[in-house]
């Protein structure tokens, strides 16, 4: 069991946009975030190296500056870390700078473009990723999608073999903009709703 972590008076909190903000009620001495992390650990058995990897990158990027998040993919347990830094071409959480701080856990032999204007970036890690000390295959790269006034980003799948457009993002706000939501539902080359069985947007 990993040692627990509490929160001071001096911590930040950051959401999961990486947006600050402050808690609505008393925060001092109650248990951070990284301890369910740990936990997930814990519960799934991975190498001890696991953990090592995720203080390296608390102390090389700064802590409470990583969003984390857990899936589960047939059957196999993963773990993506996304990391944000809206200075885009002026940017200190760099996807350069964090396959530095992960190599001695984890090589990878992508070389980024420095010179593309993203703001966030992704990976996923496995628990035999980190125990066989093996190659991250791939990196999630987010840019953003100017042109209307709903946030909005582009994400693109980065491997060896090149870059491929994998998805797009809109984030509406779902009470004011339901109207919006439905169309950009419906506008989709996946969904045919003249076919019976369809779902009715509404």
């Amino acid at each position: 069991m990993h040692p627990l972590e509490y929160t001071t008076s001096q911590d930040i909190f950051f959401d999961f946009c990486l947006w600050d903000y402050r808690p609505s009620v008393p925060y001092e001495n109650k248990f951070r975030s990284v301890n369910l992390l740990y936990n997930s650990f814990d519960c799934t058995g991975v190498h001890e190296r696991f953990f090592d990897l995720v203080q390296a990158i608390r102390q090389g990027l700064g802590e409470s500056n990583t969003v984390w998040g857990i899936k589960q993919i047939e059957g196999d347990i993963r773990w993506e870390f996304y990391f944000y830094d809206y200075g885009r071409m002026e940017r200190k959480r760099s996807i350069t700078r964090l396959l530095d701080i992960i190599k001695p856990f984890i090589r990878c032999g992508i070389e980024a473009n420095e010179n593309f204007y993203y703001f966030m970036f992704s990976i996923d890690i496995s628990g035999e990723l980190i125990a066989k000390n093996s190659d991250l295959q791939e990196i999630h790269m987010y840019i953003g999608n100017p042109g209307s006034n709903v946030s909005s980003g582009i994400c693109y799948s980065l491997t060896a073999e090149g870059t491929r457009l994998e998805n797009f993002y809109f984030f509406f706000d779902a009470k004011k903009e339901m109207d919006d939501i439905t169309d950009k539902v419906i506008c989709s080359s996946y969904l045919d709703f003249s076919k019976k069985g369809r779902c009715c947007l509404k």
